[in-house]
């Protein structure tokens, strides 16, 4: 079982590279699209949002954007990526990919790449476009990418080249050059040694991040940071719900949440109450007398 998380530049060649590399391995392509799309079909607010957008009553126009706008939706993406992740055997394109899987045996990391110029070249000559009009184009698809992990912090040490396991430059590497190093090197990579336990691992952090979607969306108000759900770290089927709230009652209404699409899984509460400073009184000589 084998994940290849291949993120690539406008006019780098990089959807043509993966499409070469699934014809000739064991790999199938799993496109953003596929991950945008299962969004649609499984979250009712994600789904009004992409509405409120198509409508223009919203400022995200690219498909990535929505995913990075509100905390319940990235861990929404979350989710969608680790059960394609799951399937084993996979080239998952887009960005954001390679952050939400962890390293380990079976993850090949990739990133293909290319000079501006040479980048803009290909889009005139693709598109028939004025030098003019592909570099405005390539250039705002460059900085609408990197906002798109300015929404979210913790994708920052993605962008680009960081943590990748391979970066090929397709300046002068050819399609089906650039295909046959990363077949090398996926093949010299170690697969999961475990894939049945490594398989399950996986769909669990998937449930865990579909809960914490739900209370995040739902709840998005519950607590004082974005809540968090995780797995178990042994076999057992527990889910742990874990974060700050104000109180009480909204530590119990976040609990319903995650127990309402945790597939019957029990969910533990870890919650923490934390009280800010608009929370406490002053001291009595400083209150008003009644």
């Amino acid at each position: 079982m084998k994940v290849v998380t291949l993120s690539h530049e406008v006019g780098s060649f990089g959807k043509a590279v993966a499409l070469d590399l699934a014809q000739n391995t064991d790999l199938t392509v799993i496109p953003f699209s596929r991950v945008y799309h299962l969004a649609l079909e499984r979250s009712d607010r994600f789904r009004r949002r992409k509405e409120e957008v198509a409508e223009g009553r919203g400022d995200l126009d690219i498909w990535e954007g929505l995913f990075f706008s509100e905390p319940g939706f990235i861990s929404l993406f979350e989710s969608l990526v680790l059960e394609m992740a799951a399937r084993g055997d996979v080239i998952l394109m887009g960005v954001g990919a390679q952050a939400v899987m962890k390293p380990g045996d079976g993850l090949f990391k990739v990133y293909i790449r290319a000079p501006l110029e040479t980048r803009i070249k290909r889009f005139m000559e693709l598109n028939g476009l004025t030098v003019g009009e592909a570099s405005r184009t390539v250039r705002w698809w460059d900085q609408r990418r990197r906002a798109l992990f300015e929404l979210n912090p913790a994708f920052e040490s993605v962008v680009g080249e960081s943590n990748c396991d391979l970066v090929v430059n397709t300046e002068r590497v050819s399609i089906p050059a650039a295909s046959r190093l990363l077949q090398t090197a996926i093949n010299e990579l170690p697969g999961a040694p475990d894939p049945a336990r490594w398989r399950d691992r996986l769909t669990r952090l998937a449930l865990a991040k579909r809960v914490e979607s739900v209370v995040r969306e739902t709840g998005s108000a519950v607590g004082v940071a974005p809540l968090e759900v995780r797995p178990a770290e042994d076999p057992s089927e527990a889910l742990f719900l874990t974060g700050f709230v104000h109180s009480e009652a909204v530590a119990g209404a976040a609990l319903m949440l995650a127990q309402t699409a945790s597939e019957g899984r029990p969910v533990v509460s870890q919650l923490k109450l934390l009280r800010l400073h608009h929370d406490l009184l002053p001291p009595s000589h400083l209150r008003p007398e009644a």
